[in-house]
């Protein structure tokens, strides 16, 4: 019930964007997620054209920040990934990305967290 909650919270908040489940997804924490995708699943990349193009429509506020929601969606429909924004890491950084997949196609070495 809590994701339900929040979700509709989200949309409630801000309609326009609260309109893709992407979007909304993307607010919420990454405990959602469970399992890592199926050999099949490896290989697919599918992005919701509309959102994308939404997201896209967004840039340019000087902030960077919607470049960081574009990045962040991009980032999150390879499968295995995990992405979290505003996260301390080693580097200065604003993105990192953690791949736990066990098909990935990034070397072992590379495989477990990318900074950005």
């Amino acid at each position: 019930m809590r994701y339900a909650k929040e979700a509709y919270d989200l949309y409630v908040t801000d309609q326009a964007a609260g309109a893709y489940p992407e979007w909304i997804l993307q607010q919420l924490d990454q405990e959602w997620l469970t399992g890592y995708p199926s050999p099949a699943e490896a290989d697919i990349y599918a992005v919701n054209r509309k959102y994308l193009a939404f997201l896209l429509g967004r840039l340019g506020d000087g902030s960077g920040r919607q470049l960081e929601f574009l990045a962040e969606y991009l980032m999150s429909v390879m499968p295995g990934c995990r992405v979290y924004r505003r996260r301390e890491a080693i580097l200065p950084t604003t993105t990192c990305l953690r791949n736990g997949g066990s098909a990935s196609r990034f070397p072992r070495r590379v495989r477990a967290l990318f900074c950005l």
